[in-house]
């Protein structure tokens, strides 16, 4: 499963469509089928769903994000409601999981895990802060930090003096987990991977403002998993 987290507008639907197809073939060797007929009415929708039920599907963007696009009205009190159902039904593909599965074996030889999602914007008193609080309601002394590639070796320093067992991508390349292969290269294709892993984990701690943690957010919420936001 790939997620777009930006909003697609109808008007743009089909520029950024051929751009995500091109980034796929060019990153992963996947070919999009050309784009279809986009629905344009309810009925047509509704035809739309009934031939692909049960079937395979790459996302792209949310069900509520969908319904704006062939405007489609679905009342607030059933978006909370559709956007668990959609989720439950949403897995990511065999190669992301695979890689996934291996640095999860690696982390949880220490036990149970809690991920958390660091980004520059985050006062770093603050992020350390929640984080300690995290660890000690939950008797967890283990972490893995999403975080951009760019975070700086003060910030890393001061995250490991308050977390026994502190985990990053580094890890993955460091024990050559990851070999030559395009999670490897493709910095985009390993948040997908970051992205399994903090769902996975026992707690997860997302930033407020980020499409990142907002999906797996949701996706843990789907699955009744303990969430906390910074």
């Amino acid at each position: 499963m790939l997620a777009e987290p930006q909003v697609i507008r109808r008007e743009g639907y089909e520029s950024n469509y051929n751009m995500a197809k091109e980034r796929l073939l060019e990153q992963t060797g996947i070919d999009l089928p050309r784009l279809p007929p986009i629905p344009s009415n309810k009925e047509d929708v509704l035809t739309r769903y009934r031939s692909v039920n049960n079937k395979p599907c790459l996302s792209m963007f949310s069900a509520n994000e969908f319904a704006k696009l062939v405007d489609l009205e679905i009342p607030e009190t059933l978006q909370e409601k559709l956007k668990k159902i959609v989720h439950k039904h949403l897995t990511r593909a065999p190669a992301i999981k695979e890689v996934a599965n291996k640095l999860i074996e690696y982390i949880q030889y220490y036990g149970k895990f809690i991920s958390i999602e660091y980004s520059a914007h985050v006062e770093r008193e603050q992020f350390i802060s929640s984080l300690s609080k995290a660890m000690k309601k939950h008797n967890i002394d283990c972490v893995y930090v999403s975080h951009p590639f760019f975070l700086s070796a003060e910030v890393e320093n001061a995250v490991r003096a308050v977390v026994p067992h502190m985990f990053t991508y580094k890890n993955a390349i460091a024990v050559g987990m990851l070999g030559d292969s395009k999670f490897a290269r493709e910095k985009y294709l390993w948040t997908l991977v970051e992205q399994e892993i903090a769902f996975r984990s026992d707690v997860f701690i997302a930033y407020d403002h980020s499409s990142f943690s907002s999906f797996v957010s949701d996706e843990r919420e789907a699955f009744g998993k303990t969430n906390y936001v910074l």
